[in-house]
């Protein structure tokens, strides 16, 4: 069971965005944070640690988070250049 956790500031590497367009895919999104910085690799689930929210229905939110491999201390990506 998964538990709510605080991270520091200075240890947090997550970057959330917010704004997306609603057809965005997870391959588009990984690629377009993959432009700012090395995405972290979970090595429990063998994939990238890059999410996309989603409805209850499967229909994505527009809102994503991405976990880079080092801290970003000052970070502001605009989704108009994801499509």
């Amino acid at each position: 069971m998964s538990a709510w956790f605080e991270v520091e500031d200075e240890k947090n590497s997550n970057v959330y965005v917010s704004g997306l367009p609603e057809d965005i895919t997870f391959e588009e999104f990984k690629e377009f944070m993959s432009k700012v910085g090395v995405i972290a690799y979970d090595p429990v689930y063998r994939k990238p640690k890059v999410k996309l929210y989603t409805s209850a229905d499967g229909t994505n939110k527009g809102d994503g988070r991405c976990c880079y491999i080092k801290v970003w201390k000052h970070c502001l990506l605009h989704s108009e250049n994801v499509v």
